[in-house]
């Protein structure tokens, strides 16, 4: 079932699994998701991401985002 919604997020580190395929687009800030396999996504003002149904790992906010 599809959700929408707007998330803002300060300075913080946090673990995080992604339970379902997630589109997301960053208005401003700056983090780092690293998943366990490896994989590292770097999120600047105006990227989109689409993290994949079983994404885990960590993320770093590096600069509040929106």
């Amino acid at each position: 079932r599809p959700e929408v919604g707007m998330w803002r997020c300060t300075r913080v580190r946090w673990r995080l699994a992604i339970p379902a395929d997630e589109l997301c687009y960053f208005a401003k800030g700056r983090a780092t998701y690293r998943s366990d396999a490896g994989e590292v996504v770097e999120v600047l003002p105006d990227s989109v991401v689409h993290f994949k149904t079983g994404f885990a790992g960590e993320a770093t906010v590096h600069e509040p985002s929106s």
